[in-house]
């Protein structure tokens, strides 16, 4: 951890681990620290240099939005790869805070997770965390996490790691998911479409069905038997009329069910 020469450390190891499952995680308390805060860095150790293409970073993060006069504070945390070990540093990608969320495994830059403003300082649940993927240049052997302060709330990045991936984005990962999970739609409210994504650990029939208010079935977007991974299935409702639904996934003895908005 480095403070770029303020005088308070704002990244700290926190009890608060990803999913509660661990013993910590990495916190910037950008509930705390100001606009004027300098730059401040948390360093991964380092690692076996990359050399494929197919690499990937990998780590779990969640992060709440601030309003503040309904303005968005632009919370942001920059990641970047160093091939010497340090020496040197290159930008990857920069995460910002915003209004929409990002969740289940992902390579977008938004680094928020939860919906809504948090008005206190903000501790996650262990339903609040997501995953990021990202390829790494070849020849990278360590990464940094840059944080910058806009008065915002809190960002926690937990089980960094390196690796093989096939794909980004709407590819599979190899990486097999360490559980069962059904992700919040993406956009919610949405007109007319939306993503709905989930991860199963081992090859399991899944059955993904959309319900009405009432209960009754308006949409099955998957009835098969599907092997370990991240799914992200799209469902347009353009035949719905506006209102509550709910979508709830079954996949071996899991069940989950949440609820979205069609707003059109």
């Amino acid at each position: 951890m480095d403070n770029g020469g303020g005088t308070t450390q704002y990244w700290t190891r926190n009890t608060v681990s990803a999913w509660g499952i661990g013993t910590g995680s990495a916190k910037y308390d950008f509930w705390s620290a100001g606009t004027t805060t300098p730059l401040q860095t948390v360093t991964s150790n380092q690692f076996p240099a990359v050399t494929a293409p197919s690499n990937y970073l990998r780590f779990n993060y969640t992060h709440a939005f601030y309003l503040s006069g309904g303005t968005l504070a632009n919370d942001s945390c920059i990641i970047e790869t160093s091939i010497d070990g340090g020496t040197t540093w290159t930008r990857l990608i920069g995460m910002g805070a915003s209004q929409t969320i990002s969740s289940g495994t992902n390579s977008s830059p938004i680094m928020t997770t939860v919906g809504g403003p948090v008005t206190g300082a903000f501790t996650p649940t262990s339903t609040q965390w997501a995953t990021k993927v990202f390829a790494m240049p070849i020849g990278t052997n360590k990464v940094r996490f840059v944080a910058k302060s806009a008065f915002g709330n809190n960002l926690y990045i937990d089980d960094v790691t390196s690796g093989l991936v096939t794909g980004i984005n709407n590819s599979p990962i190899t990486l097999s998911p360490e559980r069962y999970e059904l992700s919040q739609n993406y956009p919610n409210p949405f007109n007319p479409s939306t993503k709905i994504n989930f991860s199963i650990p081992k090859q399991s029939f899944v059955s993904l069905k959309i319900y009405d208010m009432l209960g009754k079935e308006v949409s099955q977007l998957v009835s098969e038997i599907k092997t370990a991974g991240v799914y992200s299935i799209d469902f347009n409702a353009l035949n719905l009329s506006s209102g509550t639904y709910f979508y709830q996934l079954k996949a071996g003895e899991f069940s989950d069910i949440k609820r979205m908005m069609l707003i059109k």
